[in-house]
């Protein structure tokens, strides 16, 4: 298996063909923020945070109406690539 060799935004997110590029855990959405700060606290190194949204680039800044999902990616001590996500914005609050 050939993981990403960077997180996103820092560089090639692909990985071999048929692997798992990372695995995703759903956080709540209001405790994202402090996750993201223990895991900075701890030395973790992590991505800048992507706020998806159906934009076209796929990602804004802030948190706006448009956000679905807010993400932030680090790797586990043997290079497997997690990710934080946080299911987010009007969308999700209408199920």
């Amino acid at each position: 298996m050939l993981p990403p060799s960077a997180l996103p935004t820092q560089g090639s997110f692909v990985s071999a063909h048929g692997s798992m590029n990372h695995i995703a855990f759903d956080v709540p959405a209001e405790k994202f923020d402090a996750y993201v700060q223990k895991l900075k606290d701890k030395g973790i190194a992590v991505s800048q945070i992507l706020n998806h949204d159906n934009s076209e680039t796929g990602s804004s800044a802030e948190v706006t109406d448009d956000v679905f999902v807010r993400s932030v990616y680090f790797f586990d001590p043997d290079g497997v690539c997690l990710e934080f996500a946080s299911w987010v914005g009007q969308a999700v609050r209408r199920r």
